[in-house]
């Protein structure tokens, strides 16, 4: 399963870090911007290693640790190709988080099995695991640079840059996400001086799929306005949302996927044995991947695209502030869900499209 991230723009690092995958084998890979790292002068072989890094993975990766495997060879052989990215590689069995600086080093934890990690757009990883490869390199190498002198090692700390270490629009976000996991209030956490927040957290309760709706639909206030201050989880600049169920049987995983911003879109979901592509026009897998890097500009104005279409009418809500478009898409998604239960999943796309037409 490839989610594609189109847009129109000369500069391909536009398009090279968002998209998302499920394998074959069962395995979830997606990735988070982690702003600027301190990296000034990364080792790089022929210009890096960007994109081709998630696509590689997906492609040959048989379990979140050979995930892991498979991406430490790339970076090790090309450096990374962008300032500061964080990666996190699921199976069925384990999550771990890999978070990557300019060049060849990078951090990685394994998320508790019962914690949940939350990563907005800055690292989030203090301790790396001793245990997995490059942390020897990581540490002598922030000491060579001068950005650590030998005593507690703080990743984050240490290879975020001062400019956006610790930077509202990201705090926020993680305090956010935390208040709801823990169900208490967090707020004063930042009204102090910035120390950083645990990489993850053992929530109050059970994490359900509705958990994790509330979570990426999450606002400032309830006036649901995407350009409030601090940026909150659901904003101006969500092109999509994804939760995946991870299963034993491939066949079985659910992917659940709202188009555009998730609290104004319903999580449209269907197993992975039947997959729709609700972005692109191509069912040709080759091809799609060829012209990543080429999209034409008639390709976001189709409006038989449901992808393009729901962009456009959460434009329209943002200007009209049409809260109404809420309650409908609540009582679609309801209906989704319904017909999951029944075994009619391919029905999804086509219905949501005509809702589209009709609003």
């Amino acid at each position: 399963y490839w989610s594609e991230a189109k847009t129109i723009s000369e500069n391909p690092f536009d398009v090279s870090f968002c998209d998302f995958f499920v394998n074959g084998s069962g395995v979830v890979i997606c990735s988070n911007n982690c702003a600027d790292s301190k990296e000034d002068s990364p080792e790089l072989f022929n210009g890096g290693i960007g994109y081709g890094l998630r696509v590689l993975v997906a492609e040959k990766a048989e379990n979140a640790r050979d995930a892991v495997e498979k991406a430490c060879n790339l970076i090790e052989k090309y450096g990374y190709a962008s300032s500061g990215r964080s990666y996190a590689f699921a199976d069925k069995n384990e999550i771990f988080v890999m978070q990557i600086v300019n060049g060849k080093h990078y951090a990685i934890s394994r998320v508790p099995d019962d914690e949940v990690a939350v990563i907005p757009n800055h690292y989030t990883i203090h301790e790396p695991g001793k245990n997995f490869r490059g942390y020897e390199n990581l540490i002598s190498y922030a000491q060579k640079r001068g950005w650590y002198n030998g005593s507690d090692f703080d990743f984050a700390k240490v290879y975020q840059s001062k400019e956006t270490y610790g930077i509202e629009k990201n705090t926020f976000r993680h305090v956010k996400a935390f208040e709801i996991l823990l169900d208490e209030d967090l707020s004063g956490l930042l009204k102090k001086e910035w120390q950083g927040l645990p990489f993850s957290v053992k929530p109050a309760k059970l994490v359900e799929i509705e958990t994790l709706k509330k979570i990426l639909r999450a606002h400032n206030h309830e006036n649901y306005k995407h350009t409030d201050k601090p940026i909150s989880i659901c904003n101006y600049e969500t092109l999509e949302s994804h939760i995946v169920q991870i299963k034993n049987d491939t066949d079985k995983i659910i992917i659940r996927k709202a188009l555009g911003r998730p609290c104004i879109s319903p999580y449209l979901f269907f197993n992975f044995g039947k997959i729709f592509d609700l972005n692109s026009s191509s069912d040709d897998g080759d091809k799609a991947l060829f012209e990543h890097f080429k999209t034409k500009p008639e390709e976001l104005d189709d409006k038989n695209n449901s992808w393009c279409r729901s962009l456009e009418i959460q434009e329209m809500r943002d200007k009209l502030g049409a809260e109404t478009l809420k309650e409908k898409l609540k009582i679609f998604e309801n209906s989704l869900e319904e017909k999951i239960k029944n075994n009619q999943p391919s029905t999804t796309i086509e219905n949501y499209l005509d809702f589209l037409k009709k609003i």
